[in-house]
């Protein structure tokens, strides 16, 4: 049965930022499958990336609202901070643009009947709380990244433990008491989050982040060249350094004089990352590449032999990375340079992720660099490509929301 959408999250379109990737991805296969959604976001003007075409992703939507407000303190975002906090009792850094969501959803509250409201957190969690309150509608919230910022792992944030404002205290059982469901892109994820915002088990649903096969014209012949070529996507600085990486890199280059091989990053790096490639004699293999939109980085990835994921040194990789799905979509086979113990590792162990080195040891980066490069001699120069993990195809992921969340 096809549902009414209320979608409200601040990222999603333009789309030129992780969170926004991930969401514009859910509306695009939601929406084609028939579903009528209204869609309320915000301008997002402080990425790098630039903007995509918009309109794959929005074609079949039945409305987009994006409310535009300035991401930066002046008089009017206090000023919209405080009249967030007296209509809904809560307030917290950038919920100003909340004051223009619950109005822009108010409207449309008006002129149409919702099966259910959909927001996408954080900062969408506010608006949808106070509207699903109102108008007693159901609602699902989705969470990718633990909440508040300090609750993030170390070294990001001070972790589970980090105290909570009392303000914050109610808002998540305010939210646990109101959503019907909270969703999690990952088990890792949600058991961390459970622990702190006591959500009940039973109101949790892992949902990945969905992947969309066939979003460009993939041209295997590109793929044919001498040397071993590898890519990144995305924040390669501090704490997602690529320090460990590079050191490793130094020690296979080592032992093997004579290998070809070139690693390519887009996006940010750390101001001394010219300085370390250097450091470790490696300017002939390290490439930095301009940021583009979305669905032409994910066509010059394609051509690329192998796709590269660093991740932070956590105790314990609770986060599913935008990026795995990207490159997926892609059609790369993917090298995960992560915790020991983590997503990305137990992905390595159930053979649905090619490659695998613990972050904290140069060791076994070198070691897994040396088997690649070994992979890659014995099949000629081309290394098998990746097919999309099941469960993270959009057949899934939409079969997960059919049967489970709308």
């Amino acid at each position: 049965m096809k549902k009414r959408i209320l979608f409200i999250a601040p990222y999603c379109i333009p789309v030129n930022n992780p969170e926004a990737i991930c969401n514009a991805k859910l509306l695009k296969v939601l929406s084609d499958a028939g579903h009528t959604i209204d869609v309320i976001c915000k301008n997002s003007t402080r990425f790098v990336q630039p903007d995509t075409l918009d309109e794959f992703f929005t074609n079949n939507l039945t409305s987009l609202k994006i409310c535009r407000v300035e991401d930066k303190i002046t008089l009017k975002t206090i000023i919209d901070h405080l009249r967030v906090l007296f209509k809904t009792g809560y307030v917290y850094k950038g919920t100003h643009w909340v004051i223009y969501a619950i109005s822009e959803g108010e409207k449309l509250i008006k002129k149409n009947t919702y099966d259910v409201i959909m927001s996408r957190a954080p900062l969408g969690e506010l608006a949808a709380l106070y509207l699903s309150k109102k108008h007693k509608i159901k609602w699902v919230n989705n969470w990718n990244d633990p909440y508040p910022w300090k609750c993030f792992p170390k070294p990001y944030g001070s972790g589970i433990k980090a105290k909570l404002r009392k303000i914050e205290k109610r808002l998540f059982e305010d939210i646990a008491k109101n959503a019907s469901i909270q969703t999690f892109p990952s088990q890792r994820l949600c058991d961390y989050m459970v622990q702190y915002m006591n959500i009940p088990k039973e109101k949790t649903l892992v949902v990945p982040h969905i992947c969309v096969d066939g979003m460009f014209d993939f041209n295997e012949e590109v793929c044919s060249h001498s040397g071993l070529r590898i890519i990144h996507a995305g924040n390669a600085s501090f704490p997602r350094s690529p320090y460990t990486l590079l050191e490793g890199l130094q020690k296979f280059k080592k032992n093997n004089p004579e290998a070809e091989f070139e690693v390519a990053f887009i996006g940010k790096q750390d101001t001394n990352f010219h300085e370390l490639v250097d450091k470790f004699k490696l300017e002939n293999h390290i490439t930095v590449l301009p940021p583009s939109d979305y669905l032409s980085n994910l066509k010059l990835m394609s051509e690329y032999d192998l796709a590269l994921l660093i991740e932070a040194n956590l105790e314990e990789g609770i986060f599913l990375p935008t990026k795995l799905g990207d490159y997926m979509q892609s059609c790369l086979p993917v090298w995960a340079i992560s915790p020991q113990k983590g997503v990305l590792n137990d992905l390595y162990i159930s053979n649905k992720i090619s490659y695998f080195s613990n972050v904290a040891h140069v060791d076994s980066i070198a070691d897994e660099m040396s088997l690649i490069y070994e992979d890659f001699v014995k099949s000629k120069g081309v290394l098998p490509r990746q097919k999309i993990i099941e469960e993270y195809s959009s057949s899934t992921v939409l079969d997960l929301y059919t049967n489970y969340v709308l």
